[in-house]
């Protein structure tokens, strides 16, 4: 049976400075983490975070204070878009009357993932 820990105020402060430093969430944290142990997800982790738990499996919890102060790394190559980008971007499309699907349809060597239809969200 796996050793159980407690999971105190301080260890939710620490997660939660963990997840704000590094905006990553804790699905993306978990996307494509051949090495995490058996059973953890995103649900557990979220569980610890907003107190619903009291107690985690020590490796999972292991896991995670080891991770997520390299999470940042999952966000190389990408910039945030602040308010001023995306008025930058909206007086582009405006002036060459091309949107972004169009815009990316025609370039040949996009980046792998890059959709016309990402944060299309105001």
């Amino acid at each position: 049976m796996p050793t159980r820990v407690q999971i105190t105020p301080e260890i939710i402060t620490q997660l939660q400075a963990y997840r704000k430093r590094s905006r990553v969430g804790t699905r993306a944290l978990l996307h494509n983490q051949p090495e995490k142990p058996e059973g953890l997800n995103a649900g557990i982790i979220d569980s610890w975070l907003n107190g619903r738990a009291k107690t985690a499996c020590k490796e999972h919890l292991d896991y995670i204070l080891q991770q997520w102060p390299q999470a940042d790394k999952l966000r190389s190559g990408r910039v945030w878009i602040t308010p001023e980008i995306r008025e930058q971007l909206h007086a582009y499309r405006e002036s060459s009357r091309i949107g972004p699907a169009a815009l990316l349809s025609h370039k040949l060597e996009k980046p792998d993932g890059l959709r016309g239809c990402m944060g299309t969200s105001h």
